[in-house]
């Protein structure tokens, strides 16, 4: 399984959830997972089942859980609070998503539809003629689907201007399909055709219908993170409550043993006098004023068990065991403790699993162009860093999307005044000296930090505008 997988499974052993029989009631399973991180969001889903379907959109970790988070301390929050902290779906293959009018009646009503288009730049591949190259296609869009209708764009006349088309996807370069267009026509008039025609423009719908308690409900995104938040305060209180049950019988145990290993001596002798083990045990409780457990947990020890220094590590773990109880009835008693764990542990999945946000959202601003929209995050601001997002293959200019990674800001923090990039031919190492700055191009993580907020414009011609995405740190 993928790591991500098994926080959904997480604590799946401690009574976190019900079990029923299965299918042939030879094995029990689980009637939902404790699921740490809200899989329907986050991972999406379709399916058909008689009389209703359902087909919902990928969302992007780090920002559910804000918006969750940002939920669980504001219970009377609006929609448009939310959507600051999910601005919109997050697909895995990146592309961008354009309009957010869609978005916002789907996280409303639970059913909209929105625009999805891929990531495209203009190429030269000879010093005449030039190429659309996509490295980013719309969410369950596959490079096959996409060359068979240019094929057949081309051959209806739907599709003029390109002389051929080639998928170069490979597992080193990822999505890569080069359409070549014919001398004397102009690139950005071909590829308003190619959105036209093709899937490289495609629409998603969403539909989001999803069982709560066994019977099918529509929701939207405030009724589908309350879910959520619901399930995870009961998995923690059932678990904790497990926990508590768990230390207590151990403490039992322990506190049974340490008032036998008082006088050791009287214990073996009331054993060795004793004609058979149900005698002993009779005995034991009889003398020691122990219980039936605790009598049987002592015949059931090696000598071994007896010794000074397993006396002095019981009484450790006796110490150890009330602490535990103590902390947990803490969070039994007081809904707001709970709460306080049940958030710690949704910025642990985060921390493990979440990853930056891959797919940019264009909405229309007051004087009706596109421009990329800000996601509010959960991190956005640490230490007193400011983060941005800029990338120069959506052709959006010197605009920047604020970023919600908290890797990233602890990235800068380690390697404050360094520069991390990805270009299409892999990783490189390269030094340049600007007037105001200093940047090296390291690791592998396909991102740049740098020390000082500048142009994107600057950033970029440095590195020959190859920059896949672009961390600004203040």
């Amino acid at each position: 399984m993928a790591p991500a997988a098994l926080g959904m499974n997480a604590d799946i052993a401690e009574n976190t959830v019900d079990f029923t029989p299965n299918y042939d009631n030879k094995l029990q399973e689980p009637t939902v997972l404790p699921a740490a991180i809200p899989n329907l969001l986050v991972n999406g889903g379709s399916g058909i089942a008689v009389g209703m379907a359902t087909n919902m959109a990928t969302h992007n970790l780090g920002e559910v859980v804000a918006a969750a988070k940002h939920l669980m301390r504001h219970p009377d929050t609006t929609l448009e609070e939310l959507m600051r902290y999910v601005p919109g779906p997050d697909w895995p293959g990146g592309g961008v998503i354009v309009g957010r009018k869609g978005i916002r009646e789907a996280y409303e009503t639970g059913r909209g539809a929105l625009t999805t288009r891929s990531v495209t730049h203009i190429e030269n591949v000879t010093a005449r003629k030039k190429a659309i190259v996509v490295t980013e296609l719309p969410f369950m869009v596959g490079p096959e689907r996409v060359l068979e209708r240019i094929s057949e764009g081309v051959k209806n006349r739907k599709l003029d201007g390109i002389s051929g088309a080639i998928d170069l996807t490979d597992r080193h370069n990822g999505t890569r399909l080069v359409i070549e267009i014919k001398t004397g026509f102009d690139p950005n008039a071909v590829l308003a055709q190619l959105f036209k025609h093709t899937p490289l423009q495609d629409n998603f719908t969403i539909n989001n219908v999803a069982l709560v308690n066994g019977r099918p409900h529509t929701m939207g995104l405030k009724e589908m993170l309350q879910v959520w938040v619901d399930h995870r305060r009961v998995v923690i209180r059932r678990r904790s409550e497990f926990r508590r049950k768990k230390a207590l019988e151990r403490l039992h145990l322990v506190e049974g043993l340490l008032l036998a290993m008082v006088d050791i001596d009287e214990v073996i002798q009331v054993i060795r006098s004793s004609d058979d083990a149900e005698a002993a045990k009779t005995k034991l409780i009889a003398v020691f004023d122990l219980d039936e457990i605790q009598a049987q947990y002592i015949l059931d020890l090696r000598l071994r068990r007896l010794t000074k220094m397993s006396r002095i590590e019981l009484e450790a773990e006796r110490d150890d065991l009330k602490r535990r109880i103590e902390e947990l009835e803490r969070i039994l008693a007081s809904d707001e403790a709970l709460d306080g764990v049940v958030i710690d542990e949704m910025d642990d999945a985060v921390a493990k699993y979440g990853i930056p946000r891959r797919t940019v959202l264009l909405d229309e601003d007051e004087e009706g162009n596109l421009t990329p929209v800000v996601a509010h995050g959960d991190d956005i601001r640490i230490a007193g860093y400011h983060a941005y997002r800029i990338g120069n293959a959506f052709t959006l200019g010197s605009r920047a999307v604020l970023c919600t990674c908290k890797a990233q800001y602890l990235a800068a923090k380690a390697h404050h005044g360094r520069f991390k990039a990805q270009t299409r031919a892999g990783t490189r190492l390269v030094k340049e000296r600007g007037k105001d700055f200093t940047f090296t191009l390291v690791g592998e993580c396909g991102a740049v930090v740098c020390n000082a907020v500048r142009k994107v414009q600057q950033t970029q011609g440095l590195l020959k505008g190859k920059i896949q995405r672009v961390y600004e740190v203040s």
